[in-house]
């Protein structure tokens, strides 16, 4: 998995298909991302994202300069993950990035102005994180903090409705339903011990398998699409490194 990281220009990116994933290094806590969903990384911020399977698609440009301040100053700019809707709003702009003349670029540049405040206007006042509205706020945050599953039951406990009502609560606040929820917790706690190189994938298969290794080498290779040993050789910063399988 890629470390933690600052750049040192503004980032915008649109996520086109696929599972990813946002670590927010300030607050420590892991977002997911879903086709759709955008990311504004300002410079300096510590951070880093990815997908979980080879069909992470995302457009993305970075920039820099005066405007790109005056727009953080006045929060039409701001780290962390909002709405940008499917059509791929960022093509025309790549498009003109990479013509590389002076005309395209200033268009490339207008464009872009033009887009961050269509995104402030559809997103609430400001290119920002998402708020947390629903009742299932804490719930969510007591998921991420417990390495333990729950079941729907105990969720719809938890929070205190029926578990129809969780159900479409989860759909409604994250596009997922609970189980799908609980799968993509697991996968950024497995596959961040996965892309560890110093832990051995037969410990790791233990302790997220339950003590069941083929539980958890069939559930991850269903989740991400590769066994543990192709995603770490994939996704591993220090992907050079080949390590063998662990399972037999």
């Amino acid at each position: 998995m890629i470390p933690v990281r600052t750049f040192p220009f503004y980032c915008l990116l649109q996520l086109i298909s696929g599972d990813g994933y946002f670590y927010d290094g300030e607050n420590r806590k892991m977002h997911f991302l879903r086709p759709g969903d955008g990311l504004c990384i300002p410079p300096g911020f510590p951070h880093r994202y990815g997908g979980y399977a080879l069909n992470f698609v995302e457009d993305s440009v970075c920039f820099s300069g005066p405007l790109a301040d005056v727009f953080l100053k006045h929060g039409l700019l701001r780290k962390g993950i909002f709405r940008f809707g499917r059509e791929r709003r960022l093509a025309k702009i790549i498009q003109r990035l990479r013509q590389s003349s002076l005309p395209s670029l200033l268009e490339a540049q207008a464009l872009l102005s033009s887009l961050i405040l269509a995104l402030c206007r559809e997103n609430g006042g400001s290119v920002a994180n998402r708020q947390e509205k629903s009742s299932i706020s804490p719930l969510i945050r007591a998921l991420q903090a417990d390495d333990v599953e729950w079941s729907v039951t105990a969720m719809a406990e938890y929070a205190r409705i029926s578990e129809n009502y969780l159900r479409r609560l989860f759909l409604q606040e994250t596009g997922l339903s609970p189980k799908q929820f609980q799968d993509r917790l697991w996968l950024g706690r497995a596959a961040e011990a996965v892309c560890d190189r110093s832990r051995k994938l037969s410990r790791i298969a233990e302790q997220f398998g339950n003590g069941d290794a083929a539980y958890f080498y069939r559930r991850f290779k269903k989740l991400t699409g590769l066994t543990p040993t192709e995603y770490r050789n994939v996704y591993s910063h220090d992907s050079d490194v080949k390590t063998p399988e662990d399972f037999s």
